[in-house]
């Protein structure tokens, strides 16, 4: 059963602005260190997770409230690239608390980008219990 459906893009040129002006304070606000890697494509790396964990939020139905926060999630890539979502801290207790246990969630997360843009799609499923 789908719980949720999210979507986000993002310009990678305001990420570029956001992070000319803020450099460091942004990429620690929003980003965890496992998540985070230094690279020649930098704007469009954060402009990727960026859109990916708005996606996230949006299929959650909740926005960021309930003290939740970007650094609850980490976008992250299994052995083949494919791109994942590690929930943690008060995010993870919403989901215990309110939703159901996070074992029973199955999350897909789409990832794209173009020159200009980038994208995400999230969709949360509640997994059959029997």
């Amino acid at each position: 059963m789908i719980y949720g459906i999210g979507i986000d893009i993002v310009k990678n040129e305001r990420i570029k602005k956001i992070i000319n002006k803020y450099d460091e304070k942004f990429i620690k606000k929003y980003f965890n260190d496992e998540e985070y890697m230094k690279t020649k494509n930098l704007v469009e790396k954060l402009a990727k997770l960026y859109s990916a964990k708005e996606a996230f939020f949006k299929s959650l139905g909740t926005g960021l409230r309930f003290n939740m926060s970007f650094k609850d999630i980490s976008i992250l890539n299994d052995s083949l690239g494919k791109p994942y979502i590690k929930i943690t801290s008060t995010t993870k207790e919403y989901i215990e608390n309110n939703i159901d246990i996070i074992e029973n969630l199955n999350i897909q997360l789409s990832i794209s980008d173009e020159k200009e843009f980038s994208i995400s799609y999230v969709i949360i499923e509640k997994k059959d219990k029997s």
